[in-house]
């Protein structure tokens, strides 16, 4: 279904849900949001198109950038800081902020969120680059990948 989690560590470990075409980047050891849908699950520091945006431990965030010509980050649970055009935001859960205008909105998740459905049986992937091993985990054993 075009679903990869990533792992994020930065001092602390969050995880990132990547859905179909969307685009991650790492500048500067950091993990940039370019485009597409994300869910993000804290505690974890990265940007969204260029702006810094702080997870809680426990939050659960979702980004749309450029996705039907959205540009927000919208808290599901727990809480976030944002900051855009210069300003720090703090939002909670069922709030979203515009990346392009700093305008804080209520948000309401739709019924069938695109992430909703369950990662299920076996696929491929494809790594350009580590640093440090990768591991892989089936039926609850943790291995190396080679």
């Amino acid at each position: 279904d075009g679903l990869v989690w990533a792992t994020v560590r930065n001092g602390s470990t969050g995880k990132a849900l990547l859905g179909p075409g969307s685009r991650l980047q790492v500048k500067g050891g950091r993990a940039e949001l370019q485009e597409g849908r994300f869910l993000l699950l804290g505690p974890l520091s990265l940007t969204a198109l260029g702006q810094p945006v702080t997870l809680d431990a426990g939050a659960q965030v979702r980004a749309d950038l450029g996705v039907g010509g959205l540009k927000r980050v919208a808290v599901l649970a727990g809480g976030a800081r944002v900051r855009v055009a210069g300003k720090s935001t703090r939002l909670g859960a069922g709030q979203a902020v515009a990346l392009g205008s700093g305008r804080i909105s209520v948000f309401r998740e739709e019924e069938a969120p695109w992430y909703a459905p369950r990662l299920t049986g076996t696929g491929r992937a494809s790594v350009q680059a580590t640093r440090g091993p990768v591991y892989v985990t089936a039926a609850g054993t943790r291995t190396v990948a080679r």
